[in-house]
């Protein structure tokens, strides 16, 4: 069967001067300001990291990706926003333009990963928008220092088998590679809580994460629909990060916390 790649097709920024600096060097300036000069940890596949804008989450993100070693191959799991586009949606483009220049698909690993993995469809439209991948690459390139290829996976309201199929599907996958490849799920906390409600429902969440725990259900609420994982803990991408602990429960997995900060404190609103 031959790839399900378009090479013709390129993804645009879509936060570009919203999220994070739309001018190269204005951007490479702000990540570089919270990359932190750490030896990276050894023997870590996967990590955690938010997807707000810089003001509110750069300082996590920096501090969590300084300490890996991005290696060539990454695969980064994000929640869909939107809505738009399959329920598994991997971006079957040839790269996602950056302001820093183009970021090549992993072809291989997407192929793989629409052929053996339950669910996950080629796709362009869950992607168009969807902010929650497009802001990371920055840091794992500027911390990276050089080029590497990514495959972009969007999660949008699926079950916890569907999420227990996928994540263990994933791991056949990546572990069949014989190569290192970076797992990140890109995940914010709760949103729109008090802080007390906040670090209480996240630490919990935080400490399940490590312990591997992956039960996740689907709420209701206000007319939002928000992931609730464990004991009904808010965040913007649970399952992404639950998709990330179950990849690895079949291997070894580096156990830490790198940082948690609520973006209230730093736009002047925390409510305590």
């Amino acid at each position: 069967m031959g790839s399900r790649i378009d090479s013709d097709k390129v993804r645009l920024p879509a936060v570009s001067g919203q999220f994070y600096p739309g001018d190269p060097d204005n951007l490479q300036t702000q990540v570089e300001s919270y990359l932190k000069p750490v030896p990276p940890l050894q023997g870590v596949i996967g990590a955690v990291i938010p997807h707000a804008g810089y003001i509110y989450s750069g300082a996590v993100a920096g501090e969590t990706v300084s300490a890996l070693s991005v290696p060539d191959r990454v695969l980064i799991l994000g929640p869909n926003h939107t809505g738009w586009g399959p329920e598994i949606s991997v971006f079957s483009g040839r790269s996602w333009q950056m302001p820093f220049g183009e970021v090549r698909i992993d072809a291989d690993l997407a192929d793989q990963i629409i052929e053996h993995a339950p669910g996950a469809t080629a796709d362009i439209l869950a992607h168009s928008q969807e902010h929650s991948i497009e802001v990371l690459l920055p840091f794992l390139y500027y911390a990276r220092a050089e080029e590497f290829t990514f495959v972009p996976l969007t999660l949008s309201h699926i079950s916890s088998e569907a999420c227990r199929d996928l994540g263990s599907s994933l791991a056949r996958i990546i572990e069949s590679s014989g190569e290192d490849i970076l797992v990140v799920a890109s995940s914010d906390m709760t949103h729109y809580e008090s802080h007390s409600s906040a670090a209480e429902k996240d630490g919990a969440a935080i400490e399940r994460i490590l312990d591997r725990s992956h039960q996740y259900r689907i709420h209701q609420e206000d007319k939002y629909v928000r992931y609730y994982a464990y004991s009904g803990d808010a965040a913007s991408g649970f399952c992404p990060g639950g998709f990330q602990s179950k990849a690895y429960k079949i291997q070894y997995f580096r156990r830490g916390k790198r940082g948690l900060r609520a973006g209230g404190w730093l736009r002047g609103d925390c409510r305590l």
